[in-house]
């Protein structure tokens, strides 16, 4: 998964590596493990605010036979028996 930075600030478990907001994070050739991902993107770090976030990845389309299917969200509805509508 691809991290964006959201604030400025100095990674002090990657020798001091300045981010900029907008930047990629990790950059490359570094790896970080998940729970400094956690730290960061959450408010439990030393400046306790969120620094980094996490890029959505665009789904793409499955290709079955020759044929295209392009990715769309499932619509589900969460009504039930009790959930219908009555008839007035």
């Amino acid at each position: 998964m691809e991290y964006t930075v959201k604030e400025d600030f100095v990674d002090i478990h990657d020798n001091s590596h300045f981010y900029r907001a907008g930047d990629k994070y990790p950059r490359p050739g570094v790896s970080v493990s998940g729970v400094r991902i956690a730290e960061l993107s959450s408010t439990k770090n030393r400046v306790g605010r969120t620094l980094i976030e996490a890029v959505e990845q665009p789904i793409e389309a499955i290709q079955i036979k020759d044929k295209e299917i392009p990715a769309q969200p499932v619509k589900t509805t969460r009504r039930g028996r009790r959930g219908r509508r009555k008839e007035e």
